[in-house]
């Protein structure tokens, strides 16, 4: 790994973070889990999707995590698609702590991103019915977040 996050310096974030807020996704997402309770789980994922594999590759130098790559291009003219993944929860924590202060248009994602991941103890046990409801809350506030195209609005107020 070239550079660690916590040596990073400001124009490094910076430039990461237009990245993110350009090319990334930050969501909290539902995921089958076979010994969960209820079937499923959330889970915190941070990507960035890119055509360009010495960018990718960047990433991952500067910040660790994993890449993967589209089986093909969706047709004979589109380029093959690279994805950066942090996956770890706390290299996830430590990412966007450093990170959050120069996000521009997805810094409301990030911040309730780090709010989940405050919440998530590994205890092995099944989650307290307040706890799971907001977890929930705040995978319905991402959702809402990353909503594309015109919101709906009832009374005044974006729903």
């Amino acid at each position: 790994m070239g550079y660690n996050v916590t040596t990073m310096d400001k124009v490094q974030l910076a430039y990461t973070a237009g990245i993110l807020d350009g090319e990334g996704h930050l969501s909290i997402t539902r995921e089958t889990c076979k010994t969960c309770i209820r079937g499923w789980r959330h889970r915190v994922l941070i990507v960035v999707a890119n055509t360009n594999l010495k960018l990718i590759n960047r990433l991952r130098d500067w910040y660790g995590g994993k890449i993967s790559v589209s089986e093909r291009p969706s047709t004979y003219r589109a380029k093959r698609c690279y994805y950066w993944k942090i996956q770890a929860v706390n290299e996830q924590k430590e990412f966007l702590k450093k990170i959050e202060p120069y996000l521009f248009l997805k810094r409301e994602q990030a911040k309730t991103m780090m709010d989940f991941m405050e919440r998530v103890k590994i205890t092995g046990l099944p989650l307290e019915e307040e706890e799971f409801q907001r977890r929930e809350d705040l995978c319905k506030k991402i959702q809402k977040l990353n909503f594309r195209g015109n919101p709906i609005v009832q009374n005044d107020t974006i729903v």
